[in-house]
């Protein structure tokens, strides 16, 4: 079992390893196209791209730190690209790009929220569903028992020479078990 888990957790962090990769090469090669075009194109806007393939983790934290990067590419690549564009529009551009970019980051972590709320409603859903038919069970298992144990009594009925006293007992023990039987399946 522990085996599984480990080999799941290999899986996991070798994915998440390679979309590192995949998230950070496409970053980079959106920073090398932002640096060859002029200011006031707004060369920033792409990097959306890599914040939406975070969607493929789990961890929320890798969606953080790709909106860094590519924040920190965004502002980077304004002070490296040639010069273009009126002033007002390349600031413009750069900060809707942010925008943008921390935008779809917020969007793409409550994503990964609901999903793992969603998750672990499932997950309890699917215990209750084991733990109701576990009760199903054991109540099903002791009113047989208690089926049985009335065929005693009323055998036990039929010997004159059978203690009343323990029958006696013998029929409030039966009939507190069926109290308690109704009391679990309620």
């Amino acid at each position: 079992m522990s085996y599984q888990n480990n080999s799941s957790s290999l899986k996991t962090s070798l994915a998440d390893a390679n979309l590192w990769l995949v998230c950070l090469a496409t970053a980079a090669s959106i920073f090398m196209i932002d640096l060859m075009l002029p200011l006031g194109i707004a060369g920033g806007v792409p990097y959306v791209l890599v914040i939406l393939f975070s969607l493929w983790s789990l961890d929320k934290r890798l969606t953080l730190y790709l909106a860094i990067i590519c924040s920190l590419l965004t502002v980077i690549g304004y002070h490296l690209s040639p010069e273009g564009g009126e002033y007002w529009k390349v600031i413009t551009n750069r900060s809707m790009a942010l925008f943008v970019i921390w935008t779809t980051a917020i969007l793409t972590m409550m994503w990964k929220h609901k999903e793992e709320q969603l998750y672990l409603v499932r997950n309890r859903i699917e215990q209750e569903k084991i733990y109701y038919a576990t009760l199903k069970g054991t109540q099903h298992i002791v009113n047989n028992l208690l089926n049985e144990l009335q065929l005693v009594y009323m055998e036990a009925i039929k010997h004159p020479d059978f203690d009343k006293e323990t029958l006696s007992l013998f029929k409030d023990m039966m009939q507190e078990a069926t109290k308690l039987l109704k009391r679990l399946s309620e």
